[in-house]
């Protein structure tokens, strides 16, 4: 928890600075010559985010973004097999996990899951009703 509490505290702190940052800008002409035409039909960037591999793919028509796609870190992580019959790494990492029998298997195994830092709304709880 420390680490989402501090990753919390971090982008508070630079919304605020960027809020600063903005105010001090100056209007002048568009820093870029924006074609008509796009060079490309598609384009695919992958990067490295902070929970894991991040994709972004679009395609183009014209002037206009037809399909935009998505895949975060969660969707990785937690991915079921592959085609191949490769296990994704949060299923992996599960499947291996042998757990003592003096200990709650919902306390190791929400451990792991929660190692891999899933987004927000992919959280999910077990809560017990007394």
């Amino acid at each position: 928890m420390d680490r989402i509490v501090a990753r919390s505290l971090e982008t508070y702190l630079i919304a605020d600075l960027v809020e600063k940052w903005l105010y001090k800008l100056k209007q002048g002409p568009p820093p870029l010559n924006q074609k008509k035409i796009p060079v490309r039909r598609s384009v695919t960037s992958l990067t490295d985010a902070m929970r894991g591999p991040l994709l972004h793919q679009a395609r183009i028509s014209g002037e206009q973004i037809t399909e935009y796609n998505i895949i975060t870190p969660t969707v990785w992580n937690f991915a079921p097999k592959d085609r191949f019959g490769k296990h994704g790494p949060a299923e992996n990492a599960l499947l291996s996990t042998q757990i003592p029998p003096q200990v709650p298997a919902e306390t190791i195994l929400g451990r792991i899951i929660r190692s891999f830092d899933p987004c927000l709304p992919c959280g999910t709880h077990l809560i017990t009703i007394r």
